[in-house]
């Protein structure tokens, strides 16, 4: 009992020798690689383009072709800087340039048989194309600039607040060097779908963590041995945590992966800026960055929804108990996400709930936490929140453990 890094290797091997929770987390891998891929609208259609000599092209383009035009023909731009000559040739190789009358079958004829290169920016800065380079950074800046006037109005922040995202935005790195970012983009739309299953495969993990004993009345045993209380505790709540976290890497892993197979790297090494949803995002960040910051989150949030199917698991001595109260955790969250849009101070709660908090939205949110003195940024606080919610759990879990330790159980 007294050696903590054998009882967490036993603990770990308990927990992941049951093939249920493989085949949870294989089944939940699968449904996430299944939505990796960008979804496409388009079907097979005739096109006619004129060339630079002035010759009539006609083809039937397949819906494949289409798709493929706008995620590989932008790779052509991949690494140029996104100054005037950047958005001057777009105006003046890409028929009908028109916020308007954006993708009109002039332009997708010119795409698909002429030269895709604009193709992927077009899609990418929907209606921005048409400008110069000093309207398209002007465009984002006043959008940043309405975020900072709304938190300042509606938030409580202060001026050096905003102060200090100014200060984060000079340091990204602009003029914006162009990468086709829907590889990226499209798996942090994915992971942010993840949070409805995080806490079914954190209960799967954790279910059995503390009614194990119970159910096979061992607990009177383990917990008379002199390390039985507090270090044993100590190895299976490590355990349970680690576990639950590996759980959802694991199924954020298999997303990325297919991510990585369908649309290779590109896009990554880009700023996260170029995300259409990212592009007030005040970090100097990449997408990769941006993308490994939301897998944190996802592993923060598994490690709360372990703690609270421990904290069950623990007081009712039963896995069922611990597995019904992560699903009904799982729905409550979904139910609230659709029911439920607060304004004023508890928009704050609303937004600090996983279901708006782990996805690309904590990317561009500029809110401000003070604390004893600290000024913490949205991601900041939100990790202490749910950190503290997990280290609470824990110790509701101890308090019962410490019950049954002393009531011999």
């Amino acid at each position: 009992m007294k050696n903590v890094g054998t009882l967490f290797a036993y603990e770990l091997k308990k927990i992941w020798s049951r093939r249920l929770l493989w085949a949870a987390v294989s089944l939940c891998g699968a449904v996430f690689v299944f939505l990796s891929p960008i979804p496409s609208y388009h079907w097979d259609q005739t096109f006619t383009a004129v060339d630079a000599e002035g010759n009539e092209i006609t083809r039937l383009v397949t819906a494949e072709e289409q798709f493929r035009a706008e995620i590989e023909g932008s790779r052509v731009l991949s690494g140029q800087p996104m100054d005037e000559a950047f958005f001057r040739k777009a105006r003046e190789t890409v028929p009908d340039i028109d916020a308007l009358q954006l993708h009109t079958e002039a332009q997708r004829a010119y795409f698909y048989l002429i030269d895709p290169s604009y193709c992927g920016a077009f899609y990418q800065f929907t209606g921005l194309m048409d400008e110069t380079a000093e309207g398209f950074y002007g465009f984002r800046q006043r959008q940043i600039e309405e975020s900072w006037t709304y938190g300042r109005e509606y938030m409580g922040q202060t001026d050096e607040d905003i102060a200090y995202w100014a200060r984060m935005e000079e340091r990204v790195e602009k003029p914006f060097r162009f990468q086709p970012t829907f590889g990226p983009s499209r798996l942090m739309e994915v992971l942010g779908l993840l949070t409805a299953a995080v806490p079914l495969l954190a209960g799967l993990c954790l279910c059995e963590l503390f009614s194990q004993e119970r159910r096979c009345r061992t607990l009177s045993v383990v917990v008379s041995s002199r390390w039985g209380r507090g270090r044993l505790f100590l190895a299976k709540a490590l355990a349970g945590g680690v576990s639950a976290m590996l759980s959802v890497v694991l199924a954020a892993g298999a997303a990325v992966a297919a991510s990585l197979a369908l649309y290779g790297a590109w896009g990554w090494d880009g700023a996260i800026q170029l995300g259409l949803r990212t592009m007030t995002c005040c970090l100097p960040i990449t997408m990769g960055q941006g993308v490994l910051l939301l897998v944190g989150l996802l592993a923060v949030y598994a490690l709360v929804c372990g703690a609270l199917a421990s904290a069950v698991s623990m007081w009712t001595g039963s896995g069922v108990a611990a597995l019904a109260a992560s699903a009904a955790s799982a729905a409550m969250c979904m139910v609230l996400s659709v029911y439920w849009h607060p304004s004023g101070v508890l928009a704050r709660v609303y937004d600090r709930l996983p279901f708006n908090f782990v996805g690309w939205l904590s990317l561009i949110q500029h809110d401000m936490t003070h604390l004893f003195g600290l000024r913490l940024t949205w991601l900041q606080s939100g990790t202490l929140l749910y950190l503290g919610i997990a280290a609470a759990f824990t110790a509701l879990c101890w308090l019962g453990w410490r019950r049954l330790a002393v009531s011999g159980a």
